[in-house]
């Protein structure tokens, strides 16, 4: 699995394309989508922060911050663990 696999999980899993994750849009169920992939890309496959911006077209700061909230919420939000949950089963057969 690499950080392309990831964004594309993301996407069918919050339900938009790629290319909208890897846009310019604030709107927070966006945000929090792109936030999801960052931590992905940084949990299941173990990328450093600039590697994942670099894939994301974002800074390394803006994607240590966007991992850093989904640790923060991901105590309160049970729905967003099997969201993540869903998105790291593709690569259960690739690592």
């Amino acid at each position: 699995m690499d950080a392309n696999e990831v964004l594309e999980s993301v996407a069918e899993t919050f339900g938009y394309p790629v290319a909208v994750l890897l846009g310019d849009s604030t709107a927070q169920p966006v945000a929090l989508a792109r936030q999801v992939a960052m931590y992905s890309c940084r949990t299941v496959l173990g990328m450093s922060y600039p590697k994942i911006g670099a894939a994301m077209h974002r800074d390394h700061t803006t994607v240590r911050h966007g991992c850093k909230r989904i640790e923060k919420i991901l105590a309160d939000r049970p729905e967003l663990q099997a969201q993540l949950a869903e998105v790291a089963k593709p690569s259960a057969g690739k690592l």
